[in-house]
């Protein structure tokens, strides 16, 4: 199943299944990006995970997790480069998504588990 396909079908699932106790998670767009100008250099990178979590900060920090795992193992495209936690931090945003924003995404998961790239 491709990303979009994948984050279609869990927003379909948070609008069927009514809340219980907790509340339902939401997709979150983490982007971590360093694009230098209008071609692509050496020391560009980009990285996008969509989040499923109960809270904006609860999704960010899963993110930088992600982010930060995904850059040690295989490093960022297009040329691989590993930043660094730090760098992750300083050049990442967090932003609510729906199902158009996230297919675009590289990435798709939930708080606590990795996206299947990483597996």
């Amino acid at each position: 199943m491709n990303v979009a396909n994948q984050v279609h079908h869990q927003l379909s699932l948070n609008f069927e299944q009514p809340s219980r106790l907790m509340p339902e998670p939401l997709p979150y767009l983490y982007v971590v990006s360093n694009l230098t100008g209008c071609a692509i250099g050496i020391s560009d990178y980009h990285f996008s995970c969509v989040v499923y979590a109960k809270s904006e900060d609860e999704a960010k920090a899963w993110g930088i997790d992600v982010a930060t795992e995904y850059a040690n193992k295989f490093g960022f495209p297009p040329h691989a480069i590993n930043p660094g936690r730090e760098q992750i931090v300083y050049n990442s945003c967090m932003l609510p998504c729906d199902a158009d924003q996230a297919a675009g995404a590289d990435h798709v998961c939930h708080v606590g588990e990795f996206p299947d790239s990483l597996l």
